[in-house]
C-alpha cells in the first residue's frame, strides 16, 4: 500500500540566551529564518511562538464543522487560500498537514445489504487480512515460539491486495471492491468530534496581536464562502476563551465600581458626591485608550488587571479633592472660595502622588517600551507591561483632568443636591 513518508525536525528559539546577543524582535529573527532556510521541493518549514500563560498569542483559529471528515478535508484548501487574503496574515496551518496519506474504504450499504455483508463484517475482514495474527504456537526444548499468519506480497500489502479481498456471505465470496470504492485522502493527526460531527481545525498566525481585530477580518473572509447544506464554520476554542475572559474581567470591572461607590458612599454620607469622584474614572480611560493605541496593546487579562488597580488608585485624588473641600466648607468657607482654596491647597499633594506611583511602576514598563536595553526581560517584559502602562496612561490623563474638571463636577452636583433636597423638604447642611 502506497504511503507518504516524512520526517520533522525543530528547534527553539529560546527568548531569553538568543535575544540577549541579538537586537532584534522575534518577528525581524523568523523573516530572517525564512531567508535563509532553503527552499527544496517535499521540504516544508513552519514557524511559531509558544503561546504565553497570559493570553499573548499572535492568531486565531476557525473551525470547520460537518458530518463527513473527508468532505471537509476536501473544503479545507479553498478555505485555507480564501483566509490567506486577511491582512497580517504570517502562515497557516491545519490538522491536515503532518497526517498520512491514506487509503479510505467507503462501503455502499444498498449493495452491501443485498449481499447479505454489514459495515461491521467489512471491517473485521480488512482488519484481519492485513494485520498479524498468532494462530499457534512452535515449541522447543527451552521456549515457546508464535507462529505469525500474516497475509502480504513480495510488494508488501498493495492497494489491488485490498482490493481483492474476499467477504464471506452465506452463499459465496465477493471482492470487496464489489460493494465498495477505494480512494487515497490525506489523513489528519487526529480526528475531533462534537455533538455526532466531525471537526476540522485551520490555525491563522497573524503579524500582530488583538484577538478582536483579527476576528473581524477572519469573519468577514468566511461570510463570502457557501458551504454546503450541513457544513459550517465557526472560531475556535481559542476566541471562546477569550470571549469569556473578557465577560469575566468586565464583570471584574464593574464590581469594583459598585465596591467603590459604596465605600465612599458610607464615608462621604452622601449618594450624589461619589458619583462626583467616580467621574474620574472615564478620564483615566481616556488616558489608557491613547497610550495602549500608541503601544499598540490590546486588551487581554494583564491589561484588565492594570485597569482594576488604576481604578482604585484614580479615585484617590478625586477623594483628596472633594473631602478637602467639604472639610473647608465645614468650617464656614463659601462654597465657591471652598472650591478654589482646596484646588490650590491639593494640586500640589495630587501631583507628587501621581509623580511617584507613575515613577513607582515604570521599571515594569521600560523593557517593554525600550526593549534594546533590556533584552534579559523578554516575554516577561510582554507579560508584565500592560499593568504598568494602563496606570501611567490613565493616572497621567485622570490627574491633569481631575485638577481642571473635578470641582466643576463638584459644583455642579452640589447644586443638584441642593435643589433635590429643597423640593422634597429637607433641610440643606451645605456640605
Amino acid at each position: 500500500m502506497p504511503h507518504r513518508s516524512h520526517a520533522e525536525f525543530g528547534f527553539q528559539i529560546l527568548d531569553g540566551k538568543f535575544v540577549l546577543s541579538r537586537k532584534e524582535d522575534i518577528l525581524d529573527i523568523k523573516e530572517k529564518l525564512k531567508n535563509l532556510l532553503p527552499r527544496q521541493a517535499g521540504i516544508t518549514f513552519e514557524y511559531g511562538q509558544r503561546r504565553g500563560r497570559h493570553g499573548f498569542h499572535r492568531g486565531i483559529s476557525v473551525e470547520l464543522i460537518g458530518l463527513d471528515y473527508t468532505k471537509l478535508t476536501e473544503l479545507a484548501p479553498m478555505v485555507i487560500e480564501k483566509l490567506r487574503t486577511v491582512e497580517n496574515v504570517e502562515d497557516i496551518t491545519s490538522d491536515l498537514e503532518g497526517g498520512e496519506t491514506q487509503l479510505l474504504v467507503e462501503v455502499d450499504r444498498t449493495k452491501a445489504e443485498s449481499s447479505g455483508v454489514n459495515s461491521r463484517m467489512v471491517a473485521q475482514t480488512i482488519s484481519s487480512s492485513i494485520s498479524e495474527r498468532a494462530i499457534g504456537k512452535f515449541k522447543t526444548e527451552n521456549r515457546e515460539i508464535d507462529i505469525i499468519l500474516k497475509i502480504q506480497g513480495e510488494k508488501g500489502f498493495t492497494e489491488e491486495d485490498l482490493r481483492n479481498i474476499s467477504l464471506q456471505t452465506s452463499s459465496k465470496r465477493i471482492p470487496l471492491s464489489a460493494i465498495s470504492t477505494i480512494s487515497y485522502r490525506l489523513g489528519s493527526t487526529s480526528i475531533q468530534k462534537e455533538n455526532k460531527k466531525s471537526k476540522l481545525n485551520i490555525r491563522i498566525n497573524t503579524k500582530t496581536e488583538g484577538m478582536r481585530a483579527i476576528s473581524n477580518d477572519v469573519r468577514q473572509v468566511m461570510s463570502t464562502i457557501q458551504f454546503p447544506e450541513g457544513y459550517t464554520w465557526s472560531l475556535g476554542s481559542g476566541w471562546r476563551r477569550f470571549r469569556e475572559s473578557q465577560g469575566e474581567s468586565t464583570m471584574a470591572i464593574i464590581l469594583a465600581l459598585i465596591f467603590i461607590y459604596i465605600i465612599m458612599a458610607s464615608l462621604f454620607e452622601s449618594f450624589v458626591y461619589p458619583f462626583t469622584i467616580l467621574l474620574t474614572v472615564p478620564l483615566a480611560l481616556f488616558g489608557v485608550a491613547v497610550i495602549f493605541s500608541l503601544t499598540n496593546i490590546t486588551l487581554n487579562a494583564t491589561s484588565y488587571l492594570g485597569l482594576l488597580v488604576l481604578f482604585g488608585i484614580v479615585v484617590n485624588n478625586g477623594i483628596l479633592l472633594v473631602d478637602h473641600i467639604r472639610t473647608l466648607r465645614k468650617s464656614g468657607m463659601g462654597k465657591n472660595e471652598s472650591i478654589i482654596q482646596g484646588g490650590k491647597n491639593r494640586m500640589r499633594p495630587i501631583i507628587m502622588t501621581a509623580i511617584t506611583t507613575i515613577f513607582g511602576v515604570m521599571p515594569l514598563a521600560l523593557p517593554f517600551l525600550l526593549p534594546q536595553f533590556f533584552q534579559a526581560a523578554g516575554r516577561r517584559a510582554q507579560m508584565w507591561a500592560p499593568i504598568s502602562i494602563a496606570i501611567i496612561g490613565g493616572l497621567t490623563t485622570s490627574t491633569f483632568f481631575t485638577l481642571i474638571f473635578l470641582p466643576t463636577f463638584y459644583s455642579i452636583a452640589d447644586t443638584v443636591r441642593t435643589k433635590s433636597k429643597s423640593l422634597l423638604g429637607f433641610k440643606n447642611t451645605n456640605i
